[in-house]
C-alpha cells in the first residue's frame, strides 16, 4: 500500500521503514520536494507560486536564517524552496523508493 504526503517520513528511521516499489532515475542536481510551497523569492513571507510534490532540479542556493534556500525548476515553474523541505537522494538511503511510491500514489 502506498503512502500520502500527510504521512511523509520525518526521519531516516521512518524512511528506512518504508517499502520501496521501484527505482526512478535522479539526474545530477535533482532533489525531491513533497507538498512544498514554491516561493517567488527565498523567504517564507514571499508569495507562493503553488504547492508542489515533484522531483525538481536545483538551479541556485542562498543562505537563509535557519536553512539554505534552493531555487528549483520543475516543468515550466521556477521558484525557491526552503532547505528544510528538500530531500537529497545521496542523504536518504531509500529516497529513490520513496519517490517511486509517491509517484504511484499520485497517479491513483
Amino acid at each position: 500500500r502506498g503512502w500520502t504526503c500527510d504521512a511523509f517520513p520525518k526521519s531516516c528511521a521512518q524512511v528506512n521503514a518504508l517499502d520501496g516499489a521501484g527505482m526512478p532515475e535522479f539526474k545530477e542536481g535533482e532533489v525531491l520536494i513533497c507538498g512544498v510551497n514554491l516561493r517567488e523569492r527565498p523567504t517564507g513571507q514571499s508569495p507562493s507560486l503553488g504547492t508542489y510534490t515533484a522531483i525538481v532540479r536545483i538551479l541556485d542556493r542562498t543562505e537563509g536564517k535557519h536553512a539554505p534556500w534552493y531555487q528549483v525548476q520543475w516543468a515550466d515553474k521556477t521558484g525557491w524552496v526552503s532547505g528544510d523541505y528538500v530531500l537529497f537522494p545521496e542523504h536518504e538511503p531509500h529516497l529513490s523508493q520513496i519517490a517511486m511510491q509517491l509517484s504511484v500514489e499520485l497517479d491513483q
